[in-house]
């Protein structure tokens, strides 16, 4: 974690013209990023352009759990904006850096931006920034480059998650010490879900045998997870060993792949299916649903029969009093299946005519 001299609290002139115009930005050049500060999962708005430094939102500076307690004052108070008359308070800077990951990536960077009132987005990174910490933004990719790895941008911030990967690593979120011959509970990081490639939910965690050489612990095999909007999933360690074991952060755990139910298990074929009670196969389902559209001559025995003795209450009827009763009296109105009218349609016969004599009187034709 480097230090972040960029973000030191400075509010000049550059500060002052460049905040005014912060929140009528909306044209095709505005990226987003997603970014946790403080564990808090959001966007940030990638603004090379802006040359002073980074900035966030009050309302998201309160989400995070900190006070104006938690603020020294900046050289200005209030900044204008493009609307005659009207002016943004400036709260201040972090007394302490806060802790910023983006793109999903394990680093933590040193962040401490001026907290502002009035802006429309959370977070902006500003070029000073981004210089300061190796990050390139290359638009022809939207995307930026750090660390050797292409992040991606986003238009509208509503994209997060439009994108849904099966895979992902899972990393151990925080540091800890498991003690002798016990069961842990730990926080993993899921960093496709914290980079918008892959929608939080349910899925199959299986730890990896580098995880159990590299830290003597065990890992936990095909555990059915769900994975938080943040990312985050709790999984468990089990140290059977006599000595207290040191489990650092960062440390790769294992995989985790997105679940889906039985019933839309051939929609994703890549993704490890689960059975829930009373969970029907999307093809079982289909085909149930063309039996109801089948014609009645179409249907098997079994719901002819289950047709009848509901229709004819062969269960209820007291003159059926036995079993063989019910069958016997099931076996004749199946003999004779063909003759009911089951979805209310009657059809048409050339095996008996019929005729009405009316005399000298002529037919009248009704309708």
């Amino acid at each position: 974690m480097g230090p972040d001299s960029s973000e030191s609290g400075r509010v000049d002139d550059n500060l002052i013209a460049y905040v005014a115009s912060l929140s009528a930005q909306s044209n095709k050049y505005c990226k987003y990023l997603p970014v946790s500060v403080n564990n808090s999962n959001t966007a940030a708005l990638i603004d090379s352009g802006n040359l002073w430094g980074s900035v966030i939102s009050t309302s998201f500076f309160l989400r995070l759990g900190l006070t104006r307690d938690d603020l020294r004052p900046a050289r200005a108070t209030t900044v204008g904006t493009a609307k005659a008359g009207a002016s943004m308070q400036i709260w201040g800077v972090p007394k302490k850096p806060l802790s910023l990951r983006i793109g999903g990536q394990p680093t933590q960077l040193r962040f401490q931006p001026t907290v502002v009132e009035g802006l429309t987005m959370d977070v902006n990174l500003g070029g000073s920034f981004l210089k300061q910490h190796g990050i390139d933004q290359l638009h022809s990719k939207d995307a930026l480059r750090f660390q050797g790895r292409l992040l991606s941008l986003y238009a509208d911030p509503r994209e997060f998650g439009a994108r849904d990967a099966v895979y992902s690593m899972a990393y151990v979120k925080e540091g800890r010490v498991v003690p002798a011959h016990s069961i842990c509970l730990i926080e993993l990081r899921v960093p496709e879900i914290e980079r918008a490639e892959m929608q939080a939910g349910d899925g199959f965690l299986t730890g990896c045998p580098e995880f159990e050489e590299k830290t003597d612990l065990n890992a936990v095999r095909d555990a059915l997870v769900s994975a938080s909007p943040d990312g985050h999933i709790v999984a468990t360690v089990m140290n059977s060993s006599p000595n207290d074991i040191v489990l650092p952060a960062g440390c790769k755990y294992g995989e985790f792949t997105k679940s889906c139910s039985l019933e839309d298990a051939e929609d994703n074929p890549d993704k490890i299916c689960f059975i829930e009670p009373n969970s029907v196969p999307r093809k079982k389902k289909k085909l149930e649903e063309k039996m109801e559209e089948a014609p009645p001559s179409s249907w098997p025995e079994s719901r002819r029969r289950e047709w009848l003795a509901k229709e004819f209450k062969i269960a209820e009827n007291p003159c059926l009093a036995t079993p063989e009763a019910k069958e016997t009296a099931l076996l004749l109105l199946l003999d004779y299946w063909d003759v009911f009218s089951i979805d209310g349609s009657f059809g048409k016969t050339d095996l008996l005519e019929h005729a009405s004599y009316t005399e000298e009187v002529p037919p009248s034709k009704c309708g």
